[in-house]
């Protein structure tokens, strides 16, 4: 339904999200997608083309969707993942001593 929107899509930036979901993890792609943006399968598994409004929502929800889910696109959204999962693994690393 489109009166459903996923965490990320509500804010003020407005850009598509590139977003690889592993073939293990694409058997409940319909479920995390909530229906949303568009679903293209590939050798890998599906590439999910999605509207977005809030890339540090979109970073956390692909964080917690992890692993087999992957911010590919765009740059400024992957440099932003990258980062957060950096800090998630220096997180954990300070809590584990």
């Amino acid at each position: 339904p489109k009166y459903y929107g996923l965490p990320f899509q509500f804010g003020e930036e407005e850009f598509d999200a590139s977003i690889r979901i592993n073939a293990e993890e694409a058997w409940h792609c319909d479920h995390i997608t909530m229906g949303q943006g568009e679903i293209e399968p590939d050798d890998s598994g599906v590439l999910w083309t999605v509207p977005c409004c809030d890339t540090q929502a979109l970073v956390r929800w692909c964080i917690e969707h992890a692993p087999g889910v992957q911010l590919v696109g765009p740059s400024h959204a992957v440099r932003a993942y990258h980062e957060g999962v950096a800090r998630a693994i220096k997180s954990f690393g300070e809590v584990a001593r």
